[in-house]
């Protein structure tokens, strides 16, 4: 079970899509390599669905760390940042194991 050259393809465009996104400073370059570093153990079949779950889940830690600035204030949750790695990892434990 190797690649096939449309899985190539198809893992290009997700690396172009999450450079493009750290080109655009919606999130860092840390997250694009720690992303790009899952590729190669997702499954072709998931790999949009991997891209589309990390946003799935990081838009719920945005919003958990929303309503946690109501309380401590926004300007110190903007200070910190929000820690992408839990989406992006979370993410792909389930990919990976569905990809088995």
């Amino acid at each position: 079970m190797g690649f096939t050259h449309i899985a190539v393809v198809k893992t290009i465009l997700v690396c172009v899509v999450l450079l493009t996104l750290y080109g655009l400073s919606i999130w860092g370059g840390g997250d694009s390599k720690l992303a790009i570093a899952f590729l190669p153990a997702v499954s072709e079949q998931y790999l949009w669905l991997y891209l589309l779950f990390i946003a799935v889940l990081g838009g719920a830690l945005a919003m958990i760390y929303l309503f946690y600035g109501c309380f401590v204030g926004m300007k110190k949750v903007k200070q910190r940042g929000l820690p992408f790695g839990i989406p992006i990892c979370l993410s792909a434990l389930f990919f990976i194991a569905a990809s088995l």
